[in-house]
Parts: C-alpha cells; structure tokens; sequence
C-alpha cells in the first residue's frame, strides 16, 4: 500500500500499489482529495521530491506538501500568455510547475484567453487542469467561451462546455458566444452551444439584435434553420423595429427569406421608418420581395430563380460578384427547359457586360432562344429585371460606373426588343420589365454619362410620359419654353437671331409677315410678339398694330428703314433704336403715367 501524508502528520490517502502509475497519476488522483491541482502538489520521499515521469511500483510513504503561486516580475507577466497563445506546450507546462498563477493577466487577457483565441486545445487542456478561471472577462468583457465562439474553435468550445463554462455569458455590448458564432456563420459552435442550452437564443445585443437578426442579415441560411429549430423568435426587432425578414430581404438574401417565410415570419411588420419586407419604396426593395408569392407557394413553384438543394443550385446557375454563373457540367441533364433558361440568363449577362452589342439582332436571337426553350414572356422579363435591380442596388459590388453602363446596356436590349418584334410574346416581356423596373431605369436621367441614350429610349417604351415628354429642360433639352412670356415650346422651325450681327439662320423656312417675326438683327428687337399675359405683354416690336387700336403719327423714319410699335401704337424708328432706346421706353412710360 501506499501512504500518503500531509505536512501536518494527518494521513491523506491509502492506495493499493496496484493501482499506482506515474507520480504525474497519483497527483491528479490527490486532486481530487486536496483540491490543489498537481502543478502545485510536491510529493517528498526522505526529503527529496519525486519527479512526474517517476513510476511508483512498490508500498511506500509519501509526504505531500501544497506550494503557493511563485511571484514573478513584471517582465515575465506576458511569457505564459504568449507561449499559450504560440502553442508552445513545453513552456507553458514549465511555468505551470514553478509554480505560475494560470490566470497571470497580460493588458487585462489571461493565457486561457489566448488559447482559446489562438485555437490552442492542448495548452487550453493545461490550463483549464491547473484550474484557470474559465469564466474571466477580459477588458471588452468577452470570455474564452466568446472568444472561441467568434473563431469557430469547436474543439475548445466543447472543451470548455464540458469544464461548465457559462454559456450566456455577454460582454460589454450584451453579445453572447451563440450571438457571435452565428454572426460568424461557424454551424457547428452554433450546433454545440444551441445543444448545450437554448435559453438565451433570443437574447440580444445592446442595438436589440438577436443571433437570428444577425445571421439573417448576413445570409447565413444554415444558421437561420438551426435557430428556427432551436424556436429562435422570427420577428424580434431590433432597437428600429427591423426584423430578421426585413434585413435578409433588404441585403437580398433569398434562401434566408424562403426560410423565415416558411417559419412564419410575418412578413407584413413595419420598422420605425414604416418600412415593411414588401415595400417596394423601402430599403427593402431587393429580388426577393418580389418572389414573395413563389416562396410562400413552396418549393414546388415553377418561378425561376428559386431551386430546391445544392444540386439544384449548381443546376441553374446564380448571380454573383462577377456576374451570372452557368450551370456545373453536367447539371439540369433531363430538363432542357431549366439549362435553356440559364442561357438566356447567360445571355442577359453579356448583354449587360458589353460582350454582346445590343440591337436588333442581338434582341431577336434572345426572343428566338427563349421561344426555343419554352421560356415564358414573365420570365425573360425577369432575368432583366433581376438583374437590373441588383445593378441598381449594387448588391454586386464594382465600380458603379460600370453598373450604370450595364442599366444602360439593360435598357437598349428592352427597347431593341420592344423596336424589332411586334410578337405578343415581346409585347408582354417588355410590358413585365416597364412594371419591375422603371425606377432603376429612369435612374439613368441622373447620369451625366448615359442620360443622352437613355432618354431616347424612355421616351419610346412610355417611361416618362406624353407629360413628360413636353417638360422644360431647364439645363438645355430640346423641349423648351418662353419663360418671360408663359407661353408653350417655342416651336423648333422659328427663326434664330444672331445676337452678333450675323445673318439669320437661313435653315428656317421663311414666314408670312403676319406671323409677327421679326427681320432684324438688334437683340432689343429680335423677338416674336409676347403672349398675353407674360411678362412683356403689350410690348411688339416690328408687328402690325391691332386693327382696334387708332394708329399714332409715325415719327421721322430714314429712307428703307422699318418701323417698329411699342405698346398700342407707339412707333420708335428703327434707326434710332440702339442710341435712345432706353430714353424713348422712358418718354413712353411718363406719357402713360399723365
């Protein structure tokens, strides 16, 4: 047998012989009996200590004597976080044994903080034997639990659950493991901490954010299922009312809305904006709220864009970063309607790059490989207006330069489809796309680059409107109006005066004297008769006075030269016109004030 005695004479233990190993055993063994982890334990036979890696096969007496933590400077505070965090297990195991406090703090982090940042399970093993605090916070308030969370360190996160690390625990800003895990997307600590205990799946941050607000948000779908089966609250908002629903549909997540939508999300709650999923004037205004229908029909909907499963999604393309991926090889085999679909989506897509010049034929081809393929009218629409929206909303990234020239590009191949097929087929396609994206295209009139080649077009597919179509451009359009006279456009066959002495534009057709257009050059005099009612009512200048008004005696006019009126019957020669004009306009206005 062997006996084990503490300092103070009192036996502590009888073990039988055959059931001792190494010294290193017995320590872990005394543990249990002394609470004092085996980094402190010294086991003493006539005065001398016996090392670990001695193996004890006989009956003998020990005495144990306990040490306290050894004090150490302040240059070697940060040595056992950072052989922790390095993975060194030699130098970690050397400083526990001297003996070195487990929980020595470094700038407010312990060496168990570092492990469990680090991924470092062996040295988190060492650490969590000599009994290290596996609850401290560091000076943000996160735990080794919440750190490994964030990083995906399923192993310590396990390890650290099975030591009965607090699970709930938040930091400063009330964000719990679970909470950064999900906002991580790392599915097995979510599996781990949601199997440990769920209930604080609903707890949420200091901006009222759950882990499902989060993960939804960031399009983590598996995340979102697991949550979901877990009985995550589908509809707890944030601080702004905003829903998990809301923030997936506004960052275009649409498996994550397929998702809520069938946990029963309600899809109708409005933000503190007043802003709902389905508001098309919202943020949320993005590709999956406008298959709201289809995902609430269920899988089985035959709505493009929606396929059931990773084998269907590799089947049928996506959008992406860099654009439209086509289907893996081999994919879809045995349904020729989907792989045709995603050509034409293809091809949508090297219309929008540029890779294919828009016109007539490049129209006609897409309608011919859409009328081959079965596709409907809808959903050729679609895939323009599918992809306009996320060039709209630059759910893609790049330079928005270019996704305003791929709109641009999106808007000619509608108007090119609507000029060269007068199919009812191309009729209806392009009827779908004038209600799903009139705003992302008539965006095009704010830019400076493509606003001259949009217009056209607008014009002709009825976005802007015959009322529009007769608005003032005020920075230099073509339509254009009297704005001193109130009057309509002025009409583009009129005559141009050349204020600096040049010839009338000869290009105009001639008109009739009675038409009231002025044949001379002064700028004071090169004006049609005002409407009445402007500005300049009554004032005409080189037009025959109304037959109503009696005619005033015409004053002194040089040989060939012409007369001008002003007012009802006020004649001012011609030839005095640019040297007392403004004297004869005042003489004028005293007479009439008398």
């Amino acid at each position: 047998m062997l006996h084990v005695w503490k300092v103070s004479g009192e036996e502590l233990a009888i073990i039988p012989v055959e059931e001792l190993g190494s010294v290193r055993s017995l320590k872990q063994q005394l543990q249990c009996l002394c609470g004092v982890p085996r980094f402190r334990q010294r086991l003493l036979v006539d005065g001398a200590a016996l090392a670990d890696d001695v193996i004890l096969d006989s009956p003998i007496h020990v005495q144990l004597v306990l040490l306290p933590f050894a004090d150490i400077s302040v240059e070697q505070q940060p040595e056992l976080t950072i052989a922790a965090a390095g993975g060194l297990v030699d130098n970690v195991e050397d400083m526990l044994q001297r003996p070195w406090d487990p929980d020595s703090p470094f700038c407010g982090f312990t060496p168990l903080h570092a492990a469990a940042e680090h991924g470092q399970s062996s040295i988190a093993r060492l650490l969590l034997e000599a009994r290290a605090d596996k609850d401290k916070s560091d000076r943000h308030g996160r735990t080794p639990l919440w750190l490994a969370s964030q990083d995906g360190h399923v192993e310590i996160v396990q390890l650290l659950l099975d030591c009965g690390a607090k699970r709930d625990k938040c930091d400063h800003y009330r964000r719990t493991p679970l909470w950064v895990a999900s906002l991580r997307a790392h599915v097995d600590v979510v599996q781990l901490l949601l199997h440990a205990a769920v209930e604080g799946i609903d707890q949420a941050d200091m901006y009222g954010r759950t882990p499902l607000w989060e993960a939804a948000q960031s399009g983590h779908t598996e995340v979102v299922r697991l949550l979901l089966q877990a009985s995550a609250d589908t509809d707890s908002g944030d601080i702004y009312s905003r829903t998990p629903l809301c923030e997936a549909a506004q960052h275009g997540h649409v498996a994550v809305v397929r998702v809520l939508l069938q946990a029963g999300a309600e899809k109708g709650q409005s933000d503190f904006f007043g802003s709902t999923p389905i508001s098309v004037k919202t943020k949320c205004m993005v590709l999956a709220m406008l298959h709201l229908k289809s995902v609430r029909a269920g899988p089985g909907f035959p709505a493009a864009g929606f396929q059931q499963g990773a084998a269907a999604a590799g089947a049928s393309g996506r959008w992406g970063p860099g654009g439209y991926s086509g289907p893996a090889p081999g994919a879809g085999a045995g349904s020729g309607a989907s792989s045709s679909a995603s050509g034409a989506k293809g091809f949508v897509e090297r219309i929008a790059k540029g890779d294919v010049l828009v016109g007539a034929d490049a129209a006609k081809r897409l309608v011919s490989q859409c009328s081959h393929a079965k596709t409907t009218a809808k959903q050729l629409a679609e895939m323009v207006c599918e992809r306009s929206r996320r060039l709209y909303l630059g759910l893609d990234g790049g330079d928005p330069a270019e996704a305003d020239a791929a709109l641009a590009r999106l808007l000619a191949l509608t108007d090119a489809i609507y000029s060269s097929d007068t199919s009812d087929f191309a009729k209806t396609a392009v009827e779908e796309i004038k209600k799903g994206v009139s705003e992302e295209f008539m965006s095009l009139r704010s830019s400076a680059k493509h606003k001259d080649g949009a217009l056209p077009a607008l014009q002709r597919l009825g976005f802007l409107g015959a009322k529009a179509a007769q608005e003032a451009d005020l920075l230099g359009g073509e339509a254009e109006v009297d704005l001193l006279g109130g009057g309509g456009a002025v009409q583009a066959a009129a005559p141009s005066a050349d204020l600096l002495g040049g010839e009338q534009s000869s290009s105009a057709p001639s008109q009739p004297a009675s038409a009231g257009l002025v044949d001379t050059l002064d700028p004071l005099l090169s004006a049609p008769s005002a409407p009445s009612g402007g500005l300049l009512a009554g004032l005409a200048l080189d037009a025959p006075a109304p037959a109503s008004a009696p005619a005033a005696p015409a004053a002194p006019a040089a040989p060939g030269a012409k007369a001008g009126t002003l007012g009802a019957g006020a004649t001012l020669p011609k030839d005095s016109a640019k040297e007392d004009i403004f004297g004869f306009v005042g003489a004028e206005m005293s007479k009439a004030n008398k």
